[in-house]
């Protein structure tokens, strides 16, 4: 029985000695609290001795918060020299390309693809080295797991007045939406910042570096009205605005920065802008409307976007029977009153072509080949007045 034990023994010693999976170290780095896939490639990988292994490759296992396995990912196989190495997503590029495969909703295909930020949630990790001796397969050297959350979080986001409008009054409301964070219980709070752009700045210059035209901190609300006792908003003078939120001492982020102007006399427009704006259909409307003054107030969906760059506002008008009579190069140049609102004359100071009395419709070209139409009549001219 001993001389088998003895035999055991030192046939156990002839075989050769692989080296122990312990002798290379994985240190995964905590990804910021918003990331993207790249930011996981994160890690510190040290290989202490010359351990016989000639390739080698990171495995990175994504599961959600209830343990479904969301991302495969390996990196390219790589060489790796004795000692410490730093990967992060400046060098990258040894690590690449890497072999992904996403698994259930789509969204994991397009936030990996895309690079964009993971969604809300919990994700474990699990991130593995693997070895390959040049007679063997890869085999695991090294293994890491680590946990982290993704808080739901959104900033405000501005509602009124809309970015680059025209206003008409001297006190608007300004509103804006609710910000969340759903780490944070506490009541949420926000910052109001207007500031005046001045000649030559951006509306990002203007809200850095200007004094406040108006300032109100703690509001409960999602909207403020302009008070009546800040700093008057002066007509044709444009301003800047942004949005701050806070909860519990902690920012949610502050809002896009919009602008907005005061309207004020422009040049050839009506002592008084209409209160009522046409809309303009995709085809020609059968009924007419009836044109009182010397200009045809329109209204858009969204922001007019012209047809052309070079043409800021295209358009023709026909007469009842169809027949082109003008376009905007017989006409003074419409005249933008509000985010979607313009004033096309039917007068011409110029005197190339005033309207007579009849009907017409006009033609309004826009971005990719639409055109927008209305109806309207003139049963007594205001031209000369």
């Amino acid at each position: 029985m001993n001389k088998i034990r003895l035999l055991i023994l030192v046939v156990w010693g002839a075989l050769p000695v692989r080296p122990t999976h312990a002798q290379c170290t994985l240190f995964p780095y905590a990804p910021p609290p918003q990331f993207t896939f790249n930011d996981l490639w994160h890690a510190t990988v040290n290989r202490p001795a010359d351990d016989g292994y000639t390739q080698f490759y990171i495995s990175l296992r994504i599961f959600s918060g209830n343990g479904m396995l969301q991302v495969k990912s390996n990196t390219a196989p790589f060489t790796l020299s004795v000692g410490s190495h730093y990967y992060h997503s400046a060098n990258l590029s040894a690590l690449q390309p890497f072999t992904t495969s996403c698994y259930g909703a789509s969204v994991w295909q397009q936030t990996v693809s895309a690079g964009g930020i993971f969604p809300a949630g919990t994700y474990h990790f699990a991130y593995t080295l693997f070895g390959k001796m040049p007679d063997g397969e890869f085999v695991p050297l090294a293994e890491e797991t680590s946990e982290t959350t993704v808080e739901a979080m959104w900033p405000p986001m501005l509602l009124f007045p809309p970015d680059g409008d025209s206003i008409d009054s001297p006190l608007p409301l300004l509103s804006w939406t609710p910000a969340f964070s759903s780490r944070l219980a506490g009541s949420v709070s926000y910052t109001l910042h207007l500031v005046e752009i001045l000649h030559g700045q951006n509306a990002y210059q203007a809200i850095r570096t200007n004094p406040g035209q108006y300032d109100e901190k703690n509001i409960s609300a999602t909207m403020q009205p302009y008070p009546s006792g800040a700093r008057i908003l002066e007509a044709g003078k444009q301003y800047a605005w942004q949005v701050q939120a806070d909860a519990d001492g902690h920012s949610l982020g502050s809002s896009e920065i919009w602008t907005f102007t005061l309207a004020g006399p422009k040049s050839g427009a009506p002592g008084v802008l209409p209160k009522y704006y046409y809309k303009p259909a995709e085809k020609v409307p059968a009924e007419y409307v009836r044109l009182t003054g010397a200009f045809l107030p329109l209204a858009f969906d969204e922001r007019y976007q012209p047809a052309s760059p070079e043409k800021p506002f295209t358009f023709n008008i026909l007469d009842e029977n169809r027949k082109t009579v003008g376009s905007e190069k017989d006409f003074d140049a419409p005249i933008q009153a509000g985010f979607n609102r313009y004033l096309v004359p039917v007068c011409s100071s110029q005197g190339k072509i005033s309207l007579p009395k009849g009907r017409y419709h006009i033609e309004i070209l826009l971005e990719k080949k639409t055109r927008r139409y209305l109806a309207f009549e003139i049963k007594e001219t205001h031209c000369h007045e």
